[in-house]
């Protein structure tokens, strides 16, 4: 059932064919010539099918208007320029979004233009008075330029018509239509007068009984698998059948049907990034999803600061000259600058950067273009500002220099289009800036909907609208819950609701829209004879009826077809092999594998962490954060203490200081400490945050202090020390914050930590924290005091020590008597056997790395993986999620 018959023999017969849409234009068209063809013809006359719109704008130069009538997107533009223009003189509407206010005042503009509403109640509400007095000077700034929108060409040629200016068809039919606007209403009657014969298509008036099934949906992802698996089987059964899908809330079921119709037609290319299914949808992407558009949007848009999210974007697209060829120096920049975790970099900086790094010479010119870019100042029109985008993106290579697919090249001209677009808007629009350039471009990719053309494919996924006078063999209705289908009313705000009632205009209240839905219900349901009529039960964890246009007492729809989605076809097509992954290649004898105590910790918190880390050397790249993170702060701190006690040396030198040495030797370590970090980052902090960071190092090093100045005696012997340390196969890079030697000689060492450390842990039968005990390792035991954390933090209360210290140490405090429990709890009794325990236990560990061991078993999930870059890999989350389904099913 894939004809319309009466509008083809229509256009057989050399009428005029007038549709309600440009689709239903299209497949009319496709329909004729299929029927051509199977009348063995290989040539005829194109037909007269097109859009009822496209039609009377192809009339302008019969009506002598070239170069009056306004584009939509002018007419928008001029709405915005009135309703920015009146919001500068009226300062309580400041509120409105202009952009949306445009496009409901232009609707309600084409409203009472189409039901020629001469006379209307403009002071019914503030809304109203508003509207009225923006209405005044769109029509007062059109006139003074005798413009014309493309809604009032209806009523100037029925006055042509009236007057015998032009020649009418002699034959019309209209296809696909409900019903007509009272000014489409009265043209059909002039033309009917004027000697055309005008016929409409009449739309259904019942509904035929038992002509559809029903399947009632748990929820929409459950109704999007079983329509994709019906499409399938109707395909398998029938290749060349027409398949259509109807969905009233398309935008709502896009992306979940797009991924329901892949998986069961085009299994495999699930596996393909930016695979499309096989399928027509009628309700395109925002042009701005597409690679090159967001590409040129960000170039055009980039100022000079710019977010790093965006630099990290563009030096991996490959939208720009150079994207391949640089494509390993682009990657290695964009890890240099995350790895200064600054969030915004000016351009400047940049291209010293990109240029110092060399290599990426085709990126450094850019960066000029982009500087020169900045530099274009001052107010021009929109024609002009899209003359200059055009040409910066040919100056950067734009859109890149690999081969483009049918659809990025589609979307590339497509966004030229818009360009052109842009400039058209020079007769209606004022000189602007550069950013509101930018800003208006970017609108308008977002509010155009691109697709590609796809009109040759079987299965066509359409709204309720776009459905209007289609015909199918198979057909389903999606989505048919009873908030659905009626829709909710939805009447102009700019527009009395008695006038837009009076005249039944379309949204204006339940009546109209009830009336609508039968009559597209209507029409659905003689537009195939196989029809299948669905609803969720459930939406987002509230229930939903079927519409009540549906006959619940339907047949059920049993669809016994199993699913073929990729898992089934992979699973099919393969035999699985089951590996054991709990062991990677062990390190070769006699080679040494260098690296830090990191690999002893994670080895320790899971050995897959450190195979990934320090065997496979896969991280994730580091994040931007706003200000400094922790790490950064917790630098910071190292180089305060790290200068203070370079200069103070021991506890005499810091009980001699005056009040007054003591604020100058803070403010001089807190200075050096900033600097320090700056060069070693390269680059400076902004002013404001370089003096808070140095006002919170003076009262951090202050609170610090007074701790230390209650120790007993002791000198610094070492600040931030570099060993290395053999352990089994491992050679391993040590580096301690500071070692004291107290009193008796031995030797207490010590790491600053800023976050609340855990020495519990060393009593561990796995050690996560090794860097003290394996230095410890390294000193004679009857030399070692200890090994202790300084919880470094501004408030005093937070401030102390955490760790062991040997019981014959002269040590002052309590780290004994919390020893003592953890001593008990081991059974031990000497602390010898801490040193040895910690011995073994980094041994085990270091023996298992280079063994090769990388099972996937973290020693704590709280430690091992709340921070763990490596669980997109690991998956453990799934197989925990897999456990506790499996349990909670039992």
């Amino acid at each position: 059932m894939t004809t319309a018959g009466e509008a083809l023999d229509a256009a057989a017969a050399g009428a005029l064919v007038l549709t309600v849409n440009r689709r239903l234009a299209g497949w009319l068209t496709a329909e004729f010539d299929r029927r051509m063809q199977q009348q063995g013809r290989s040539l005829w006359p194109r037909p007269a099918i097109l859009p009822l719109k496209a039609w009377i704008a192809g009339c302008i130069g019969t009506l002598g208007l070239e170069g009056r009538v306004l584009s939509e997107r002018q007419v928008l533009r001029l709405w915005e320029e009135v309703i920015e223009e009146d919001l500068s003189a009226h300062a309580g509407l400041s509120l409105l979004r202009i952009a949306a206010s445009a496009r409901q005042a232009a609707e309600a503009q084409r409203l009472l233009l189409s039901h020629e509403v001469r006379n209307w109640d403009s002071q019914a509400s503030e809304e109203c008075r508003v509207f009225a007095r923006w209405l005044s000077r769109w029509e007062q700034k059109a006139g003074e330029r005798g413009w014309l929108s493309l809604h009032h060409l209806p009523a100037l040629l029925i006055e042509a018509l009236h007057r015998g200016r032009i020649e009418p068809p002699s034959r019309l039919y209209l296809a696909g239509f409900d019903s007509l606007e009272p000014v489409y209403e009265r043209l059909m009657d002039v033309l009917r007068r004027a000697g055309c014969d005008v016929e409409v298509e009449p739309p259904p008036e019942q509904v035929p009984q038992g002509g559809y099934r029903l399947c009632r949906a748990a929820d929409p992802d459950d109704e999007v698998r079983q329509c994709a698996r019906w499409v399938r089987f109707c395909l398998e059964r029938q290749p060349d059948s027409r398949i259509g899908i109807v969905v009233p809330r398309l935008d709502e079921y896009r992306g979940r049907l797009q991924n329901a119709l892949l998986a069961e037609l085009d299994a495999a290319g699930c596996l393909q990034p930016d695979r499309m299914a096989p399928v027509n949808f009628s309700l395109g992407l925002p042009l701005d999803r597409e690679g090159p558009v967001r590409a040129a949007l960000t170039l055009v848009g980039l100022g000079g600061q710019v977010e790093l999210a965006d630099i990290s974007w563009l030096l991996r697209s490959p939208f720009v000259r150079g994207g391949d060829e640089e494509r390993q120096e682009r990657a290695r920049l964009d890890l240099v600058l995350r790895e200064r975790e600054q969030r915004v970099v000016s351009l400047a900086r940049l291209r010293r950067q990109a240029a110092r790094q060399g290599r990426v010479p085709a990126f450094v010119d850019l960066l000029d273009h982009l500087l020169g870019w900045n530099r274009q100042g001052g107010r021009h029109l929109p024609g002009s500002w899209a003359e200059r985008m055009a040409n910066l993106l040919e100056a950067v290579g734009w859109p890149g220099d690999g081969k483009l697919d049918s659809r990025s090249w589609q979307a590339v001209d497509r966004f030229m289009e818009l360009l052109t677009e842009l400039a058209s808007l020079d007769p209606v629009a004022t000189p602007m800036g550069r950013q509101e350039a930018v800003s208006l471009v970017a609108r308008l990719a977002r509010e155009t909907e691109f697709q590609t053309d796809r009109s040759d494919f079987s299965v066509q996924v359409l709204g309720l609208l776009e459905s209007a006078g289609q015909h199918f063999d198979h057909l389903w209705i999606m989505g048919l819950h009873d908030g659905a289908l009626p829709v909710s009313p939805s009447p102009n705000p700019f527009l009395p609701l008695a006038l837009q009632r009076q005249y039944g205009m379309p949204h204006a209240d339940a009546e109209r829209e009830l009336a609508f839905a039968r009559n597209s219900w209507r029409r659905l349901l003689h537009a195939a004879g196989d029809i299948v009529v669905s609803w969720p039960a459930m939406i987002d964890g509230a229930e939903y009826r079927p519409s009540p246009l549906i006959d619940t007492s339907a047949d059920v729809l049993d669809l016994a077809t199993p699913c073929a989605g990729p898992v089934t076809a992979i699973a099919g097509s393969r035999r699985l092999v089951a590996v054991d992954d709990g062991f990677g290649p062990p390190l070769p004898p006699g080679r040494i594998f260098s690296g830090g105590t990191g690999i002893l910790r994670d080895q320790a918190l899971c050995p897959f962490r450190a195979f990934l880390h320090y065997r496979l050397l896969a991280e994730a790249l580091p994040e931007a954060e706003s200000g400094l993170d922790g790490m950064s702060r917790g630098t910071l701190v190292h180089n305060l203490l790290q200068e203070i006690w370079r200069q103070l040396q021991d506890l005499d030198g810091l009980r001699r200081l005056s009040e007054s040495g003591l604020e100058n030797l803070l403010a001089t370590a807190a200075e050096q400490a900033v600097g320090a970090f700056e060069n070693r980052e390269k680059r400076d902090l902004p002013p404001r945050q370089r003096m808070l960071e140095i006002a919170r190092l003076r009262r951090l090093g202050r609170t610090w202090l007074a701790l230390e100045r209650e120790r007993e005696a002791f000198s610094v012997e070492a600040i931030e020390k570099d060993e290395k340390v053999r352990i089994g196969g491992l050679l391993l890079r040590t580096r301690v914050d500071r070692i004291d030697r107290l009193a008796d000689g031995r030797r207490l060492v010590i790491d600053y930590k800023t976050g609340q450390p855990d020495h519990r842990q060393w009593f561990d039968d796995r050690v996560t924290e090794p860097q003290l005990p394996l230095y410890c390792l390294q000193i004679p035991a009857h030399e070692v005091a200890g090994a202790v954390f300084a919880r470094v933090h501004c408030r005093s209360s937070d401030c102390r020590f955490y760790g062991v210290v040997h019981p014959d140490s002269p040590w002052q405090g309590n780290l004994q008597r919390q020893q003592e429990k953890l001593f008990a709890e081991k059974g031990w009794d000497d602390w010898l056997q801490l040193v040895e325990h910690w011995r073994r236990a980094l041994a085990e560990v270091a023996d298992e790395f280079v063994a090769g061991r990388a099972l996937v078993d973290p020693t704590d999930s709280e430690k091992a993986c709340r921070y763990c870059d490596g669980l997109p890999v690991c998956r453990l989350l799934e197989r925990q999620q897999n456990q506790q389904d499996s349990e909670a099913e039992a």
